[in-house]
């Protein structure tokens, strides 16, 4: 692996918004051609922190997700993302869908504080029947817990899901993606 001059990219990153995003389109083509060029743990929490802004940020991350151990970083720094919108909520659903990937990472990703927020967040900000599709296929794939349907209920997710549901013909669209899902 080449031998990224990493501090001079993290003090571009957080000192000179100037540069920042001529800095963000090159680590765009780095993360392209190999996500364990950029796999530093400052550098995670600098585009996690800078995704709420940045596409591009956001874009990066979801490219370097590709790598468990970045995607480990990424569901251990879960407080900082998971209920924001980076830079939309389409966008904090598309990386979570990244991470989400790695079976084993699952448990620590959904049993993180920011879960049930994070599936508030995109209920009641995408508001589709494609979104129930996916939001019942990430539960049906998670181990949900008591402590966590409890949360559900308190925090309103359910309520906001079947709101949402009620909208539209669900029932055809999450059977079909939901089928999906298990071939």
């Amino acid at each position: 692996l080449p031998d990224l001059p990493m501090n001079h990219i993290l003090k571009h990153i957080r000192i000179n918004s100037t540069t920042r995003g001529a800095v963000f389109k090159l680590l765009i083509c780095f993360a392209k051609v190999d996500p364990s060029f950029l796999n530093n743990a400052k550098l995670i929490q600098y585009l996690l922190h800078y995704s709420t802004k940045s596409l591009n940020a956001s874009l990066i991350l979801m490219n370097i997700a590709e790598n468990e151990s970045i995607a480990k970083m990424i569901i251990d720094n879960g407080d900082n993302w998971l209920n924001k919108g980076l830079p939309q909520a389409v966008d904090t659903l598309r990386l979570f869908t990244v991470v989400f990937q790695f079976k084993h990472l699952r448990r620590s990703l959904v049993s993180n504080d920011k879960f049930v927020p994070f599936l508030n967040l995109v209920i009641e900000e995408l508001k589709s029947a494609g979104t129930v599709s996916v939001i019942g296929l990430i539960i049906s794939k998670s181990e949900i817990s008591e402590e966590i349907m409890m949360k559900m209920r308190d925090e309103q997710f359910i309520n906001s899901f079947l709101d949402v549901a009620s909208q539209y013909d669900v029932e055809t669209k999450v059977s079909f993606n939901n089928a999906l899902g298990f071939i």
